[in-house]
């Protein structure tokens, strides 16, 4: 079973201290001592009998018992177990979310998060992701997006896994006999020592003989979880620690996992396999993934430093052809759980298994798209990709139609298996955001659409109040993006759509124009345009030479745009009494309207006001104590100029004018 990779190379997570019960209790003895050495069905048995001979059973007997279950995917028997560690006072937070894990795997989510949420509250920790109802149905909703059936090559009683598609050859992990005359058990489940196998696949997908891989790489202990490079001539694979012939140790006592090369001789052979430098007898190192160039190389690691249990990492290989420093992926991808079987695609995609992201129970498959240097949040590849078992080691085919995946989802085999699988395209959900070109705020209301550039696709809407609208896109390649609106000019941009391998969220903004009045005589505004004024003579209210045309101007642009409205407000200078500056102002207001409803404007679309002389665009304001009629116009007049004695003539006639404003709709 991969659990060989899945718990040795997370030995970091275990205790391998013995638990004492009792003097005369030699079965608890026998199931420490087989538990410190991972032979886990050893210790069931044990522990069984121990527990037998207890009136109640201790804390740390029932949750190795708990822990060995589970180790050996009898979760049924976990789920039992796990019960009664928790009720116990010494209950760890770790044992609330294993016990959450165990509840997921068979599928009682409510119970699950009842002890996911016992766990939180009483490690004031966020693992497990977003976990609730909502979000189990929501990745249970992708039901009809995979078909999987259980592949050839895979085998009833034994462990076949993590395959790898190159060269019309799957490679995969096996613990089934190979007729070797000394036939090696491992004691954690108490079969075969694992191999890597082959076989040709022709293009119906049928499998040929499975037989293992050529001459060089297969050994006496564990070889697997292989991944080659582009060419097929490289091998990287995963092999216990051998140190002249025999199996190295940590200081520790334990046997950890390294990373082995090798390379293809022209008969097919493999060289004799070479330890990568990335490697140490005091921690595991496995499960690797070369990238498409060849250049970086992923692995999985519980050494030191990484977020918990085993870690995701990545290598660069150096211009001489060596490995760099082990860099971690990062808290976005690793969790404080383990974290293993990276399969980086040629796209860049990064698939792996986790137990501490949220999940459906067991190792689910995960996917994080690249994102610079580094990788998005990593999502769930959904139902029934994922169940309730343990789901991991996946190959995917270069446009994501196909692929293949590791799991133990069917009990009657005994073992993990190979499927092979197809998945409808991926879709886009596009969310556009249109915006005003000038004021950067959203515009409601724009009309929108997406057609293919080359095929049928077209969908269109509206945007909403925020200025967005969503639309689901199948199909990939150029998009071409339409938005306009009533007072919106129409704006034509692209968008491509690329297929992911999985279904992708993502958002454009538009900018759209308003169509509005433009030119040198307009002065936009927060809420209306300004035209420049018209001017009067001296105490006269017709319209001038130098009015006329401006005139004009103003009802082309409202005659342009229909559904604006127009405003004049019409003055008079400081000279003169208020009152007959106020009938002054009334009369050019008059004479203003009447040339504009005269010309075809409708009289419901002006709006106007006579000012008289109390908006003065300067300083020319005329005050003095008494009226003209008390001092005689003459003196009035006088007394006006020496308020202002800087005010001339000019500066007068720009008081002598009516102002416009062209009011956008709606305000």
């Amino acid at each position: 079973m991969k659990s060989y990779f899945y718990t040795i190379i997370a030995t970091g997570l275990l205790s391998l201290t013995s638990v004492v019960v009792s003097a005369q209790n030699s079965w608890i003895d026998k199931a420490d001592d087989a538990y410190n050495r991972l032979a886990y069905r050893d210790a069931i048995a044990s522990y069984e009998r121990g527990i037998a001979k207890l009136d109640d059973a201790p804390y740390a007997v029932l949750q190795r018992l708990a822990e060995s279950y589970r180790k050996v995917n009898d979760m049924v028997k976990a789920e039992e177990t796990y019960k009664l560690v928790v009720e116990k006072s010494d209950a760890s937070g770790m044992d609330y979310y294993l016990y959450s894990r165990v509840l997921l795997a068979n599928n009682k989510y409510e119970e699950s998060q009842v002890q996911l949420d016992k766990y939180r509250k009483k490690e004031s920790s966020s693992l497990g992701g977003d976990f609730n109802m909502e979000s189990i149905e929501k990745l249970r909703s992708t039901a009809d997006k995979y078909a999987i059936e259980k592949a050839a090559v895979s085998t009833d009683g034994y462990d076949d896994f993590s395959p790898v598609f190159t060269g019309g050859n799957l490679y995969f992990s096996s613990n089934r006999s190979n007729s070797v005359a000394i036939q090696r058990t491992y004691a954690w489940d108490g079969k075969p020592f694992l191999n890597l196998y082959r076989a040709g696949v022709s293009a119906d997908g049928t499998s040929g003989d499975v037989e293992p891989i050529a001459k060089g790489i297969n050994g006496k202990w564990h070889e697997g979880t292989a991944s080659f490079t582009a060419d097929g001539n490289t091998a990287y694979f995963t092999r216990n620690d051998i140190v002249d012939g025999k199996l190295g140790e940590s200081t520790s006592g334990i046997t950890q996992l390294k990373i082995y090369s090798s390379e293809r001789n022209e008969d097919g052979s493999w060289s004799s396999p070479m330890e990568l430098s990335i490697n140490s007898s005091e921690y595991s190192t496995g499960h690797p993934s070369v990238s498409a160039d060849g250049k970086t190389l992923y692995f999985v690691s519980d050494r030191e430093g990484g977020q918990g249990g085993s870690d995701i990492y990545r290598a660069r290989k150096n211009d001489d052809g060596s490995w760099g420093e082990a860099e971690n992926l990062g808290s976005s991808v690793n969790t404080p759980m383990n974290d293993l079987f990276p399969f980086i695609h040629g796209s860049g995609n990064l698939y792996f298994a986790s137990e501490g992201h949220l999940g459906l129970g067991g190792l689910d498959v995960f996917i994080a798209l690249p994102n610079g240097d580094g990788f998005m949040t990593p999502r769930n590849m959904g139902y029934p990709f994922n169940q309730g078992s343990d789901d991991f080691g996946v190959w995917v085919a270069d446009d994501f139609a196909s692929g293949y995946l590791s799991s133990n989802r069917d009990a009657s085999s005994y073992g993990d298996d190979i499927f092979s699988y197809t998945m409808q395209p991926s879709k886009t959900t596009l969310t556009i955001k249109v915006q005003d070109v000038d004021h950067k705020t959203p515009v409601e209301g724009i009309r929108v659409s997406v057609k293919a550039k080359d095929g049928d696709f077209y969908k269109n809407g509206i945007t909403d109040a925020q200025g967005a609208v969503v639309f689901d896109i199948e199909g990939y390649g150029e998009m071409a993006v339409e938005a306009e609106g009533d007072q919106y000019r129409l704006n034509a941009s692209n968008y491509t759509a690329v297929n992911h391998g999985v279904d992708y969220e993502d958002e454009m903004i538009v900018e759209v124009k308003e169509i509005k009045p433009e030119g040198p005589l307009v002065t936009e505004h927060a809420d209306y345009f300004a035209f420049v004024p018209i001017y009067f003579e001296y105490d006269n209210w017709k319209l001038n030479e130098q009015a006329i045309p401006r005139m004009d101007t103003i009802i082309a642009i409202m005659k342009d745009f229909p559904e604006y409205k127009i405003e004049a407000y019409s003055h008079a200078d400081c000279r003169g009494s208020k009152g007959f500056n106020q009938w002054l102002s009334e009369k050019r207001l008059e004479s203003t309207m009447e040339y504009l409803v005269g010309n075809g404007l409708p009289r419901e679309r002006i709006f106007g006001k006579a000012m008289g002389e109390e908006k003065p665009v300067n300083d020319c304001a005329c005050e003095c104590d008494k009226t003209p009629a008390q001092m005689g116009l003459r003196r009035y007049r006088r007394c006006e100029d020496k308020q202002i004695p800087d005010c001339g003539e000019e500066d007068h006639r720009m008081n002598r004018r009516t102002e416009f404003r062209l009011v956008r709709p709606g305000r």
